[in-house]
């Protein structure tokens, strides 16, 4: 969640803000991404959802959508050479699960 300027577009704050319940507390424990921060591309692997259709969205601090995919065996490889440094958030929804984070990018 961000708080942005409408007329410059400036972002003056922002915060992670995980959703409460004790499947999304044990996917964050279980959850690696790495490299982070990255360079030419990270990694997520989240064990737990090795069986399930789960999708991965990157957006960049301005919202905007940079990567979508799916994980498949609960892992994914997101290349991020052609990005611009920053921070970005990336998330993974499962049938029941929820999982987001920063993510830096660093060239």
């Amino acid at each position: 969640m961000w708080v942005q300027d409408l007329t410059t577009k400036e972002i003056l704050q922002s915060e992670v803000i995980p959703v409460n319940n004790a499947s999304n507390e044990n996917i964050e424990a279980e959850a690696k991404v790495f490299p982070n921060p990255s360079n030419d591309a990270f990694n997520v692997v989240i064990d737990r959802l090795a069986s399930e259709n789960a999708k991965v969205q990157v957006t960049n601090i301005s919202g905007q959508v940079v990567y979508e995919g799916s994980m498949i065996n609960g892992k994914s490889s997101i290349n991020t050479a052609t990005w611009n440094t920053g921070v970005y958030m990336m998330s993974v929804e499962g049938a029941n699960y929820h999982y987001s984070t920063k993510v830096m990018v660093r060239h």
